[in-house]
C-alpha cells in the first residue's frame, strides 16, 4: 500500500468514529397533531363561517380556530382569528394547540414589519412556521395567528 492511499484511508475511517450527529432535534421528530387531539385540545368542531372541504373550525363560532387537515386527518395550518381583543387573547390558545417544546427549534431570522396601523411578526422553527398579525388603528385590534407545520 502506498503511503498516500494510507493515509487517505486512515483519514476516511478517523472521520467516521469522530463525526457526531448536529445538536438540534431532527426534523423526524417534528409531530404534526390529527384530528383527534385538535379535538382534545379545541372540544368538538362548530360550524364554519365559510365552509372548508379540507378543514374545520373549533372553538367559539363567531372567532373559530380554523384547522386545515390532509386527507389522512393530520392537522396541516391553523388560523386563529379574533376580530378585536388582539395577539395578546390569542396566544394562550396557540401554545395549547402547539406548545413551545413541539415547534422545534427557533431559527434566529424573526421577520418584524411595522406599517404604521398593521404589524406582522414571522418566526421560524424547525417544526412550524407561525406569523402574528395586528391592526392598530382601529377602536379594537384586531388579529391573526398563523401556524404552517413544514
Amino acid at each position: 500500500m502506498t503511503p498516500f492511499r494510507f493515509l487517505s484511508t486512515s483519514l476516511i475511517v478517523a472521520s467516521v468514529f469522530l463525526w457526531t450527529a448536529p445538536a438540534y432535534v431532527s426534523k423526524k421528530s417534528c409531530r404534526k397533531p390529527a384530528r383527534a387531539e385538535i379535538e382534545k385540545i379545541l372540544g368538538p368542531p362548530v360550524e364554519c363561517v365559510k365552509e372548508s372541504k379540507d378543514g374545520g373550525c373549533y372553538g367559539n363560532k363567531l372567532e373559530p380556530i380554523r384547522v386545515h387537515f390532509n386527507p389522512s386527518g393530520v392537522a396541516e395550518s391553523v388560523e386563529i382569528v379574533t376580530y378585536c381583543s388582539g395577539l395578546s387573547r390569542l396566544k394562550p390558545k396557540l401554545d395549547q394547540i402547539v406548545p413551545e417544546k413541539a415547534r422545534g427549534d427557533h431559527i434566529p431570522h424573526k421577520e418584524h414589519r411595522d406599517y404604521s396601523c398593521r404589524t406582522t411578526t414571522r418566526e421560524e422553527y424547525e417544526c412550524v412556521n407561525i406569523t402574528y398579525e395586528q391592526d392598530n388603528c382601529m377602536g379594537c385590534a384586531p388579529a391573526s395567528i398563523s401556524v404552517v407545520w413544514k
